[in-house]
């Protein structure tokens, strides 16, 4: 799998409720990319991801008139394991 992950902050658990102030939320996000591989063995799924930013490309991308930041962070490698359960 690969695409695009955006990082949004929340101050508070509420703030996940709020839906008046996702717009606001949402031009503050930043950018990045995720690629990954998983295998399912039975009801178990494990994945691992490789998570990069593109700040060697910039600061952002103009796309139709609005700037997407780019995601300065550490590149990661995530480790998933999860259970089926249906």
């Amino acid at each position: 799998m690969a695409g695009p992950v955006a990082h949004l902050n929340l101050n508070t658990s509420s703030d996940l409720f709020d839906i008046d102030g996702y717009e606001e939320r949402f031009d503050l996000a930043t950018y990045g990319y995720r690629l990954g591989a998983g295998v399912d063995i039975g009801k178990i799924n494990i994945g691992i991801e490789y998570e990069g930013n593109f700040s060697n490309f910039g600061e952002y991308i103009n796309i139709g008139g609005s700037e997407f930041s780019f995601d300065d962070s550490q590149r990661r490698i995530l480790l998933n394991i999860g259970f089926k359960l249906f």
